[in-house]
């Protein structure tokens, strides 16, 4: 067949049947060839080639001129044929080339682990599964284990900070690298396990489908979609299965580890004395050429604050349907648990009227029994009773009983009316006792102090208000006499009404918030699409409202501004201004997206006002304040050395540390059981407050000595010293000091792990000659 793509003009029968399919065989022959639809085209490609290569002998030397030209025109554009297709590089790294798109869809790529699900922790066997990369002591550690976190700790080794993208993409290159080198790059079996088992996982453990195809959906559409994201998370599980390689060989030892181990698990007891800035500077007055002076040495640090005015549309909900909706939930609530209880209210009165039929039927069965068969026990007589027995219903009324419920006619039961007889025998009716006059005329308690006295009855309380009476008429009538001016009452402000948005708990405003996601997104991807550009033609356009703030500093924004934004490790919407939004970018990079409790702001930035430098005049209140706590701290710093000196030279001469702080005209306080910085631990979280600066200064001192001198928080910002004695110094060993103590170790080990990666990365750096993005200043 190869013969006939070459040679169709030396075979007439080729010839032919490239111009007719149905053809006679030879002169001659009555039978001619027809080519079936397969034959026609068997044939059909040899043809069409044969007709190319003629054409291409024809225009040969036409060809070649517009492939040199286009050769040429390649070149000289910007680096050659594989750029042209990518676009012009931004970045090099050895003998890649990144362009403006990829490593604008990279730098989105290192905000992908605070976007990751963080409202619970992952069940037992995915973090099983997530130990086999991040290591064993992920699982007994106080660390947070949501899939947000756990990802941020493994971006940490190539991403070690959001302000070097250039670094971010250097790392993922040489990561890949060393992965097929060493053989430890997951499959996409494994990186799918780890996705559905571990980063989007429910709480019973089972792979939740929903929340990853609505993240993939909402989140990663500009970082690649799907396959971006599972690259991204191979990267992050072979740079796990490097740091084990690479960390493998480097141990510590574990009789130093005990030794520091036990330095933190002390209880140390003394003495101190403590000098403070504070006294120091009320007697610091520095002069006017003082203040020139330390203004002309440090006037970088004298500027004014930087000022942005920024465009913006807050996308929010509905707040008074959101409240309206809330509210007939509440009802709706309210109602069920109110027919809820009604239900039980009846239930309780069906068991009540149970319970007394059966009673009563009880009763009835009773009183139907003969007397004879149920005899009724025989009442003895209490010696001094003379009349019937009383049930207790009949006890005299005690001392606190009122008048009133002490005339009441005494009751009593049939059992205990008149004398005692037979068993049985009802006895004679005793006749009802004959109640006592109630009387109406207030009592007035006779006692010796009160008797003939007519201030205790109306008589005296009558004498008094006419004796008050008469005192005020002789005051108003006084002319000498100045009543006091009443003072002016000020109208009480009522406060104002609670908005529909300010009635909302927390989970009611997330709940308003949410549906408004994929809105928001078509329209912030409209925007970038557009390149950042007609941001108010595009907001008119959906009907949303852009507003302009002044010009603000990051200290002090608006209030509206103020909001704290979510899954963002930012703060606020104004800091992300002024850190997220760049002054010399392009118009799409000075918007940005950001949700708040209260909805989401798209933020565009429009003027920056740069930080000037301040004039003497100007800066001169702050110059002062400055001037004077550094002379303070000079001159505590200086006492405090001296102080050490005197006392360390006084106690090597026997005397105590009391003595000698006191004949220095210092203070000694005595501290006793000081340990470290307590651990707070909230479920599988914990936080560790500082060490307190008693048992930093004395954790290495031996007892009987006195501590190097203790600046906080430092001696070149020292506010306060600390001069201590070392009286004791004991090791706690507690029921979890071994368990303490091996944690500790493994954790160091998985340190090392990071530090060896991390110095690895460090290198490849380097080694790679990685040309970052010029930045705009630099052009």
């Amino acid at each position: 067949m190869t013969r006939l793509y070459q040679q169709k003009s030396e075979f007439p029968l080729v010839q032919n049947l490239c111009e007719n399919p149905s053809i006679r065989l030879a002169p001659g022959h009555d039978s001619t060839l027809t080519l079936t639809p397969f034959g026609a085209d068997l044939f059909s490609a040899p043809c069409k080639l044969s007709a190319m290569i003629e054409n291409i002998r024809k225009y040969t030397g036409l060809m070649i001129v517009v492939l040199v030209l286009l050769f040429v025109g390649l070149v000289f554009l910007d680096g050659g044929i594989s750029k042209a297709f990518t676009g012009k590089p931004v970045m090099e790294v050895a003998d890649h080339s990144i362009s403006k798109k990829e490593f604008d869809r990279q730098r989105a790529l290192m905000q992908l682990p605070s976007l990751l699900p963080d409202a619970f922790e992952i069940p037992r066997d995915s973090q099983l599964l997530a130990s086999h990369y991040l290591g064993d002591t992920l699982i007994e550690s106080q660390l947070p284990k949501t899939p947000s976190f756990l990802v941020r700790i493994m971006a940490s080794y190539l991403q070690p900070s959001l302000a070097e993208p250039e670094r971010f993409i250097a790392n993922r290159i040489n990561v890949r690298k060393a992965g097929v080198k060493f053989g430890v790059t997951p499959s996409n079996e494994e990186v799918e396990k780890f996705v559905e088992n571990v980063l989007f996982v429910d709480p019973e453990g089972n792979p939740d489908q929903e929340a990853y195809s609505e993240f993939i959906k909402d989140r990663v559409s500009s970082i690649g979609g799907n396959r971006g994201f599972n690259d991204y998370i191979r990267d992050l599980l072979t740079a796990q299965n490097l740091s084990k390689i690479l960390g493998g060989g480097i141990s510590t030892e574990m009789n130093t580890e005990t030794a520091l181990f036990e330095i933190q698990k002390q209880e140390i007891t003394g003495s101190k004395i403590t000098l403070e800035t504070g006294v120091y500077e009320g007697t610091i007055k520095p002069t006017d050429e003082e203040l020139k002076a330390y203004f002309e040495e440090n006037k970088g640090n004298y500027n004014s604050d930087e000022l942005r005015k920024i465009s913006y549309v807050l996308i929010e909900p509905d707040w008074d349907a959101a409240l309206e909706k809330s509210k007939k939930a509440k009802a709706e609530a309210a109602e069920k648990e109110a027919e809820r209880n009604k239900k039980v209210e009846e239930a309780k009165k069906k068991a009540e009227e149970i319970k007394k039929k059966a009673e009563e039927a009880a009763r009835k069965a009773n009183e139907a029994k003969d007397p004879a068969e149920t005899p009724k026990p025989a009442e003895t007589e209490t010696p001094g009773e003379t009349g019937t027995t009383t049930t207790p219903a009949e006890e005299p009324a005690s001392e606190t009983t009122s008048p009133a419920e002490s005339a009441e006619p005494e009751t009593t039961t049939p059992a205990t009316e008149g004398s005692q007889g037979d068993p049985g025998d009802p006895g004679e009716p005793a006749p009802a006792p004959t109640p006592a006059p109630v009387d109406s005329t207030p009592l007035v308690p006779d006692s010796p102090s009160t008797e003939g006295d007519p201030a205790a009855g109306d008589l005296g309380s009558g004498l008094d208000k006419a004796l008050e009476d008469a005192t005020a008429t002789e005051a108003g009538s006084n002319p000498l006499t100045t009543l006091p001016t009443p003072a002016p009452t000020k109208p009480v402000t009522p406060p104002k009404p609670k908005t529909a948005k300010e009635q909302l708990n927390g989970a009611e405003k997330k709940e308003a918030v949410d549906p408004l996601g994929q809105e928001v997104n078509d329209f912030y991807q409209k925007l970038l699409d557009n390149f950042g550009e007609d941001f108010e033609e595009l907001a008119k356009d959906e009907d949303y409202e852009v507003r302009q703030s002044e010009f603000f500093t990051q200290a002090d924004p608006p209030e509206e501004l103020s909001a704290f934004i979510e899954n963002l490790q930012v703060g606020k919407i104004s800091d992300a201004v002024f850190q997220l939004l760049p002054e010399n970018g392009d118009p799409d990079e000075k918007v940005g997206l950001y949700r708040t409790s209260d909805g989401w702001f798209i933020i565009r930035l429009d003027e920056v006002e740069d930080s000037i430098p301040l004039t003497f005049e100007e800066a001169k209140v702050k110059v002062t304040v400055d001037l004077k706590k550094k002379m303070a701290r000079e001159q505590m710093i200086k006492e405090a050395n001296e102080l050490h000196t005197k006392l360390t030279e006084a106690i090597k001469g026997g005397k105590s540390f009391t003595d000698a702080a006191k004949e220095l005209e210092k203070e000694a306080v005595e501290f006793k059981g000081i340990t470290e910085g307590q651990t707070f631990n909230f479920g599988q979280r914990s936080q560790k407050l500082p060490d307190p600066p008693e048992f930093t200064a004395a954790q290495y001192t031996n007892p009987g000595e006195i501590a190097p001198v203790q600046f906080t928080p430092s001696e070149d910002e020292a506010d306060q010293a600390l001069i201590i004695f070392v009286e004791k110094r004991e090791v706690v060993k507690n029921a979890a000091y071994q368990t303490d103590l091996n944690k500790r170790y493994e954790s160091i080990s998985g340190n090392m792990r990071f530090v060896a990666l991390s110095n690895w990365l460090y290198d490849r750096y380097a080694e790679s000659e990685v040309v970052p993005p010029q930045r705009e200043e630099q052009q």
